[in-house]
């Protein structure tokens, strides 16, 4: 009995030490979990930190970008407004002279092209920038019939050519000239143009003869005759000067084709304007080219 109660009290510090182990070692676990929960805590926190970082370093450079973006865009506006302004400025600073050579007159100067129409044509560059690789174009009635090539023209220059239009223009056809280049900042190619109207003097050439009666044939020509036409419009479509005075009931102003008569109008009211007599041949050419001159007479064209 008294063993057993020995015994009994031995084993106790056992039993003790088992259950102290046992709290100690829940204890160290607890802790472990707390230190863990702690890492991961601290873990999660880094990576928050992390990502508004990288949220806020994206935020700064697309704002920089988008910055960046909006200059270079101003500054590409900005170009294109300058040459726009550039481009203008060229443009407006080229002018265009115009005018036919009478095929009669080059007949008479024995001009080997006498067969086709002559256009002389002055191209000035009244600007403070050259043009180089300039091409002249010559439309009739809107086709192309003629270029010619200009290597430059510098600054406050003219370039004068005369140009061959292979055919004969119709009275009253529509010539133009249109001068392009390119742009001497973007290379666009930019044009100038002019047109004028075929008239009867650039076809027949006339001139006065004093006797009203030399080369008129009552036999085989036919008239027109129109009344109270201004004398500033005959003026111009027979081609005489402002220094010349149009000559009235003495002679005729003849050409190949027609002859003009002039006469003062009896009203005297309209000293300003003439009675115009127009006599032809019997022939489709004459008869045409009468017609087209009454025209010219009785509508005010687009002068030269």
């Amino acid at each position: 009995m008294a063993s057993e109660e020995m015994t009994e009290k031995m084993s106790q510090p056992d039993a003790l030490s088992k259950e102290e182990g046992s709290e100690a070692g829940k204890t160290e676990k607890n802790d472990a979990d707390d230190a863990n929960a702690a890492a991961g805590e601290n873990t999660m926190g880094l990576v928050d930190v992390l990502q508004a970082s990288v949220k806020s370093l994206e935020a700064s450079v697309g704002t920089a970008f988008a910055r960046m973006g909006h200059s270079l865009q101003q500054s590409v506006s900005m170009m294109e407004s300058m040459n726009g302004m550039m481009e203008e400025y060229v443009t407006r600073g080229i002018t265009i002279h115009l005018d036919l050579i009478s095929t009669e007159d080059a007949e008479a100067e024995d001009d080997p092209h006498a067969d086709a129409m002559q256009v002389k044509v002055q191209v000035q560059n009244r600007t403070r920038i050259p043009l180089a690789e300039i091409k002249v174009l010559i439309k009739a009635d809107a086709t192309e019939v003629a270029e010619e090539a200009i290597t430059a023209i510098h600054p406050g220059e003219a370039w004068d050519g005369v140009i061959s239009v292979p055919l004969l223009l119709r009275v009253g056809a529509s010539l133009e000239v249109a001068v392009t280049f390119p742009s001497p900042g973007t290379g666009k190619l930019l044009s100038s143009s002019k047109t004028m109207i075929v008239k009867t003097r650039h076809i027949t050439k006339f001139i006065h003869a004093p006797d009203a009666n030399e080369g008129v044939n009552d036999d085989i020509e036919k008239e027109i005759v129109l009344k109270e036409v201004p004398a500033a419009r005959v003026r111009e479509a027979l081609g005489v000067g402002p220094m010349d005075g149009l000559v009235t009931n003495a002679g005729t102003y003849q050409s190949s084709l027609i002859h003009v008569q002039l006469k003062m109008t009896p009203d005297q009211q309209h000293e300003s304007k003439l009675s115009v007599h127009i006599r032809h041949f019997d022939d489709p050419a004459s008869g045409a080219t009468a017609a087209a001159f009454a025209r010219e007479l009785s509508t005010e064209l687009p002068s030269t």
